[in-house]
């Protein structure tokens, strides 16, 4: 069975990429970030003759501090970005499962093979029978007595004394079906002879005039009610108590089974918003990343465009040179390092 709660219930997201700002360049890169100082130190080298390579690594060194944070950044981004993937796709397996189990539980339903109708149109039936027929008893006979309704009921309980018994051949299907409690004589006499005595002061107590036929009709169907209407009876009692049983249990099973399917909808709610909520930290992380990757960009030509400033103030200053004087260049303080 699935537990809908622990599927719904999810991690938290990953921390959004952080933007740490770069760090403020000390004074002794101020003249990269700055042109017009920038454009000094190119003039300075370029008129002194030095060696620009030291220069040209510190700009690249500068840029390149700067380059590494943000690649780290998007590195983090990156991580976070496969690490809400996962989570999604986890998501999306999980609500498969629950989309293939709702189906199931919507397709099917239990139902359990009873025959409570039958029983209970038997158990109505019989019953009917068996109250109807006491009252044709009490009209054929009751008149005749004091206590009529008292005297019709005891002899149509002493007609139905078999009802009670454990034993019964008439229902047996074989010797075997039910262990014998008594002698085989008792249960045939009980089960045959007492209704037969019983239908016998039935039909010879009666009070109003009837032909032979009458009589003989009457008798027969009191004796048949007496054999088989309180057994059949008290059979649909009990099968009406097993079949509702069975159909109580379909009852409770189906009402858990909607529950269940109630219960995978809610998840399934559940988990789209969640999955929603990862989808757009996705996004919000991925568009993180593109300005990362753009600043990144931006760096890496920043520091090619500043070498290449450098360079070329460099290289006029250094072309200058040669119309500026040496006694210009010391009051400049800038005379040829390497003389």
């Amino acid at each position: 069975m699935f537990n809908y709660n622990q599927i719904a219930q999810q991690g938290e997201p990953p921390p959004p990429v952080e933007e740490t700002p770069v760090s403020i360049p000390t004074e002794d890169y101020e003249w990269i970030l700055n042109e017009d100082l920038l454009r000094d130190e190119g003039i300075i080298y370029g008129l002194t003759d030095s060696n620009v390579e030291e220069k040209k690594g510190v700009i690249q060194y500068f840029y390149a501090i700067q380059i590494a944070k943000e690649t780290a950044k998007a590195e983090q981004g990156v991580k976070q970005v496969d690490g809400l993937t996962e989570e999604i796709e986890r998501l999306d397996q999980n609500a498969l499962d629950l989309k293939n189990k709702h189906e199931e539980l919507s397709s099917s339903a239990y139902f359990m093979p009873h025959f409570f109708i039958r029983s209970f149109l038997g158990f109505i039936l019989y019953g009917a029978i068996t109250v109807l027929t006491f009252y044709a008893v009490f009209e054929w006979t009751g008149p005749l007595w004091a206590f009529p309704l008292v005297i019709t009921l005891g002899v149509y309980i002493f007609g139905g004394l078999s009802l009670f018994g454990q034993q019964s051949i008439l229902y047996q299907r074989d010797e075997h079906q039910t262990p014998v409690l008594r002698e085989k004589w008792k249960v045939i006499i009980e089960e045959y002879f007492i209704p037969l005595v019983a239908t016998a002061f039935i039909v010879a107590w009666r009070a109003k005039p009837a032909s032979l036929a009458q009589i003989i009709t009457f008798g027969l169907m009191i004796y048949v009610v007496f054999l088989f209407s309180g057994k059949g009876f008290l059979s649909n009692i009990l099968n009406l108590a097993n079949n509702f049983k069975v159909l109580y249990n379909n009852i409770l099973k189906n009402r858990y089974r909607r529950k269940e399917i109630q219960t995978i909808e809610t998840t399934l709610i559940e988990l789209k918003k969640t999955k929603e909520g990862l989808e757009a930290k996705r996004e919000e992380i991925n568009k993180q990343l593109q300005v990362i990757y753009i600043k990144i960009r931006e760096l890496e030509a920043g520091a090619l465009a500043k070498i290449a400033y450098f360079l070329s103030e460099y290289e006029l200053a250094k072309r200058a040179r040669s119309f500026i004087t040496s006694d210009q260049l010391v009051r400049m303080g800038m005379h040829n390092k390497t003389n």
